[in-house]
């Protein structure tokens, strides 16, 4: 047997060295019975918190039993792992033994403080006894050194008889210490490993929400950029929807997937090629049909906009109408509208979204409850990292930590897997977990602080223009290409695209053309003399494009009192045609203005180059027509009358 836990004795003055240190002499324990007692039992109890910095690293990485029943004392909690000596110390007597704490924590306050609590609190125990016939120990090293670097794998148990808890619907701690002699040191902890349990009399409760989105993968035209969505529909996708098809597990579907899917599972292009239909594509929007009749199917906005960025950026409410536009099947449009925001969720951004029509939001940073109508549904990491130290990030410790949150949680918690990795931590110990619909309160939700959405200026800058250029387009051409626009800058939007430069490359890809509106051209003399109140002019526009145009002609006079030009009738020129326009410019009064000819749309855009034309008003109306003939007709009788003279003069001068 050894001494106490916590004891620490010379390897030379014990019999059992807590696993580790050979047997003494009989009469040397006699010595130290008879003569040391007092001065022994001195030493031990200073040592007995005594604990040096961790010399070596400790990861838990396997839990045989998470949830324990505390009925059943027999039931073995089996702990399993590696250590490694970071340290640059040699131990010997190197040990790896089962350590708990028996404090039960009951709430979720408790909880996350035991979740921050320092490596030696609480201070617990190791189990008795202290060898390895128990399970409790295992040896690592002796008399051997164990150096530096060197690692080594350890498993050890005990029963929950012996572990000694009395709570029910809890968490626990247990672990490990490793103990040793350091080459310059006594016999000490070297260091720790600890991972949350639970104990439960009924399986614990969770929600489980399956998101289905994928990237982007259709053009406008209709076709598929690559094979990459029909290799996942067999792959994670397919994997996903087993999770999704669950009976406790609820659905987000991004309209779009299901949309492509269908089309896959008909003849389809691939990058330019003729495609069969692919079977597995129409299995699964069969599947996918399924849950939706069966009613636990919410709507994602088309494309999985990413909506605390489009908020960010001032298109949220174009997202997501531009996104409601482009679900053309009745059955998905009648599919109650919900958004995943993640850790960038608000008061604000809620309200907005419930008077955009969404019904549900799920997020990382509240507490649940509900914002007017719609429903606030706090989501829980289901990758949490569990307890430190003791590689707080393996699977063994996030399950630890799940478990312990269901435990002591007041509402089940809701998980929410994107992928097939967290789907599936999502659904392990079926044994011990039973799912439930996804809560529902009254209560108004409170949030902390969200995380901000970056801002990808470039892209909405560039969605803003190319918007612009649509309507533009329309106006110009009759061809309205904006709906399909709206469908690609959406598209651009969606959270499947985690850098602006490969959302950006996308939008370039995909966006309809644009119209240069520098190849449409006005052609016209800089100057024109009026020699009436009104006189016909020409100007000539030529279309450079190769599209049809319907424009007109519009001037802006810098003196409209004296001199107008009133706009053309709208007139439509085909590719490559050069049309000849005859203005009527109208004059009141004599002089010269400058007017500035524009072409504009029908949606009253203007466009181009404008020409400046200078114009002359000589004489207008009766009175100025009297005055130029009168004024014509002094000067010729003054010249008949001065050639005249000269001609009498020069006969006298003859005779």
């Amino acid at each position: 047997m050894g001494l106490a836990a916590g004891g620490v004795t010379p390897p030379e003055m014990m019999d059992v060295y807590d696993g580790a240190v050979p047997k003494a002499p009989w009469i040397l324990r006699a010595l130290v019975a008879s003569a040391l007692v007092i001065p022994a039992l001195a030493f031990t109890a200073s040592l007995a918190h005594a604990e040096g910095p961790a010399l070596f690293d400790v990861s838990i990485t396997a839990n045989s039993t998470p949830v324990m029943d505390l009925s059943n004392p027999e039931q073995v909690v089996e702990l399993s792992g590696t250590i490694i000596n970071t340290s640059t110390s040699r131990t010997r007597y190197t040990t790896v033994e089962f350590w708990k704490s028996t404090t039960p924590i009951t709430t979720d306050s408790a909880l996350a403080e035991t979740l921050e609590s320092p490596a030696t609190v609480p201070e617990g125990e190791r189990e008795t006894p202290y060898t390895e016939e128990s399970g409790h120990t295992q040896v690592i090293s002796r008399e051997d050194w164990f150096e530096t670097g060197e690692r080594a794998s350890f498993t050890v148990h005990a029963t929950v008889g012996e572990l000694g808890f009395d709570a029910d619907n809890a968490a626990y701690l247990v672990g490990v210490q490793v103990r040793g002699i350091p080459e310059e040191g006594d016999k000490q902890v070297v260091g720790r490993g600890r991972i949350l349990v639970a104990a439960a009399t009924a399986p614990l409760e969770s929600s489980r929400v399956v998101a289905l989105t994928a990237k982007p993968q259709r053009t406008k035209d209709g076709g598929f950029v690559d094979d990459s969505l029909a290799t996942s529909l067999s792959n994670d996708l397919g994997e996903l929807l087993a999770a999704a098809e669950a009976a406790d597990s609820t659905v987000l579907l991004d309209p779009m997937l299901l949309m492509d899917v269908r089309a896959l599972s008909e003849e389809h292009m691939v990058n330019g090629v003729l495609t069969p239909a692919d079977e597995v594509a129409g299995a699964w929007a069969g599947r996918m049909d399924t849950l939706i009749s069966d009613g636990r199917v919410l709507r994602l906005p088309w494309g999985d906009v990413d909506l605390p960025r489009a908020e960010k950026s001032g298109h949220l409410r174009e997202a997501l109408q531009w996104a409601d536009d482009a679900v053309t099947d009745d059955t998905l449009r009648r599919l109650p509208l919900a958004a995943n925001l993640g850790a960038s969720a608000s008061p604000d951004l809620v309200k907005e979204l419930g008077e955009l029509g969404v019904t549900t939001v799920f997020a990382l940073n509240t507490s649940g409850g509900s914002i007017g109508p719609v429903r606030v549904v706090q989501v829980d990491d289901v990758a949490l990292p569990g307890m430190g130290p003791g590689g707080d990030n393996t699977t063994a410790q996030q399950l630890g930590r799940r478990v312990a949150q269901e435990a002591v949680a007041s509402t089940p918690p809701t998980y929410l897997a994107r992928s097939v990795a967290e789907a599936t931590t999502a659904k392990v110990l079926p044994a011990h977990r039973t799912g439930v619909a996804i809560p529902s309160d009254d209560a108004a939700a409170t949030f902390t602080d969200a995380v901000d959405a970056p801002l990808w200026e470039a892209l909405s800058t560039r969605v803003a223009t190319l918007m612009d250029n649509a309507s533009f387009r329309r106006d110009l051409t009759g061809n309205d290409d904006r709906p399909q626009l709206e469908r690609v800058a959406v598209a651009a939007m969606s959270s499947a695209f985690t850098s602006e430069t490969t959302a950006l490359a996308w939008l370039a890809a995909d966006a309809p053309p644009e119209v240069d509106p520098s190849k449409i051209t006005i052609s016209a003399a800089s100057q024109f003399v009026m020699g009436s109140r009104t006189n016909d002019f020409p100007v000539s526009i030529t279309n450079g494009l190769d599209v049809a145009v319907t424009l007109r002609l519009v001037f802006d006079s810098e003196s409209p009192q004296r001199i107008a030009v009133p706009a053309t009738e709208f007139k439509t020129l085909e590719p490559g045609e050069n049309l000849t326009m005859i203005l009527a410019p109208q004059a009141s009064s004599n002089g010269v203005v400058t007017v500035h000819g524009h072409m504009e749309t029908r949606g009253g855009a203007r466009f181009g180059t404008p020409v400046a034309i200078d114009i002359t008003a000589t004489e207008f109306g009766r009175v100025g027509w009297i005055i130029i003939i009168v004024s014509g007709a002094v000067v010729l009788g003054g010249t008949v009358w001065r050639i005249r003279a000269v001609q009498a003069e020069r006969s006298k001068e003859d005779a």
